[in-house]
């Protein structure tokens, strides 16, 4: 738990400046052991952003390295998490930048030695990022190939925005369409198929729309 006194030290005390403010607060969680939804059976798709923005080294607390040798790390403690609570769990994996990269997709499997090499294995591609089409081809992952019986989940990872799209016209394809196309991916795996999608943001870049 968090003190009074650590809270004040952090403002200096100066509890009156936050009085009656919208004050927004970004707090980092260095735990995984409270992701309560990953702690009964599921199928996971992990969805790795490898777009060369992912070569940045400005993720707090993480000197000398990108924000992709952060996101491989987060993963490879993920695996572990899930795949301790239940053998019966299973994770699957794919990396996008404008487009997916079914070469670098590992269908749905326990096998954690596995999952790890295909994570080390990323490199970053090209500089754009298209979340409609990770998301959309691990929905179609989990419809193939999961077990109906479980709980479905996608888990987003990316340091930025989308600006490239699925099904629009790259010629209509504005950022505040792409972001836009996205959602609704999002909305209707949730609608169709029940599925979770959950995005963690790496870097100062990151959209936390």
């Amino acid at each position: 738990a968090i003190s009074n006194s650590t809270i004040g030290g952090i403002f200096n005390g100066s509890y009156s400046d936050l009085s009656r403010k919208t004050v927004p607060l970004r707090i980092g969680h260095y735990s995984i052991s409270k992701l309560g939804d990953f702690a009964r059976k599921t199928d996971t798709i992990i969805a790795t952003d490898v777009s060369t923005s992912m070569d940045i080294q400005d993720v707090e607390d993480a000197p000398g390295q990108s924000r992709l040798d952060v996101a491989k790390i987060v993963e490879k403690n993920f695996v572990d998490f899930v795949l301790n609570k239940s053998m019966e769990n299973r994770l699957g994996l794919v990396s996008y930048h404008s487009s997916v990269q079914p070469g670098q997709s590992e269908n749905l499997t326990n096998d954690n030695v596995t999952l790890k090499d295909k994570i080390d294995g990323y490199f970053t591609r090209s500089v754009n990022t298209c979340f409609s089409c990770a998301i959309k081809f691990a929905q179609d992952k989990l419809v193939e190939l999961g077990n109906s019986s479980k709980k479905w989940s996608i888990i987003l990872m990316s340091d930025g925005t989308a600006d490239k799209c699925d099904a629009i016209p790259q010629s209509q394809c504005t950022p505040e369409a792409a972001k836009n196309e996205s959602i609704t991916y999002a909305c209707n795996a949730y609608a169709n198929y029940n599925i979770s999608i959950y995005a963690i943001g790496f870097g100062v870049d990151a959209d936390n729309v």
